[in-house]
């Protein structure tokens, strides 16, 4: 027995890239939320020189589609 599905191709299409994209941007938000825990928690004379505990991150998104925005 096949799958049934009451979606076209487009638009399992569509779904499968919003689950997608609403998991990456849950996933990048957890891992912004962890890691600015673990900074928060240091102490400012741990780090070298004073130094405030800095990362920086680029969230380059692998969904856009540059013709459509």
């Amino acid at each position: 027995m096949g799958l049934i599905s009451p979606l076209n191709v487009e638009q399992a299409a569509y779904a499968r890239d919003a689950l997608a994209k609403a998991i990456y941007g849950r996933t990048f938000s957890w891992l912004v939320l962890k890691i600015n825990k673990s900074l928060a928690h240091r102490d400012s004379t741990y780090s070298a020189r004073n130094r405030p505990n800095v990362i920086g991150l680029l969230d380059i998104y692998g969904f856009e589609v540059f013709q459509h925005n």
